[in-house]
C-alpha cells in the first residue's frame, strides 16, 4: 500500500493519463494511477510494475479503496 503525495493529469497525443508520486513508506515512485475520485493522500496499490521494451521502467496504481477518509 502506498499513499498519493501529488498527482496530474497529462493531455499528450490526444491520449489522458493521470501520473503522481506514491509514498510506499519513505520510498517514493512516479507511476500512473487509474482511478475516477483521486486525492492528496488517498491509499493506492501497486498493480503491475516491470520494464518495457525500450528499457523504460513504470509502475501502475489503483486506489486500495472508492472512500474517501
Amino acid at each position: 500500500m502506498g499513499t498519493v503525495l501529488e498527482f496530474t493529469t497529462s493531455h499528450v497525443n490526444n491520449s489522458r493519463g493521470t501520473f503522481g508520486i506514491v509514498d510506499l513508506d519513505g520510498i517514493r515512485i512516479v507511476g500512473a494511477i487509474s482511478g475516477e475520485l483521486l486525492y492528496e493522500g488517498i491509499e493506492v496499490r501497486m498493480t503491475s510494475c516491470g520494464i518495457t521494451q525500450d528499457g523504460s521502467v513504470y509502475y501502475d496504481f489503483e486506489p486500495s479503496s472508492d472512500r474517501r477518509e
